[in-house]
């Protein structure tokens, strides 16, 4: 059985609050994921995440001339 199939399995049989509760977990994954990915991204840059959402492409092309 695939592991789609196992995990519907296993949701179908849960009660819709803990399904809820599933979801919001899954969705905590997610942005966590996208965090993580900023986080690595400026850590090749040199910086902190928070820096990196403010440099573009202008920027990093001074610092490399």
């Amino acid at each position: 059985m695939s592991l789609e199939k196992q995990f519907m399995t296993i949701l179908k049989r849960l009660p819709r609050e803990k399904q809820r509760e599933l979801l919001d977990f899954a969705e905590y994954l997610l942005s966590k994921s996208g965090r993580d990915t900023a986080e690595k991204e400026a850590k090749v840059l040199g910086g902190p995440s928070w820096e990196a959402d403010s440099i573009d492409y202008d920027d990093y092309d001074d610092a490399i001339r």
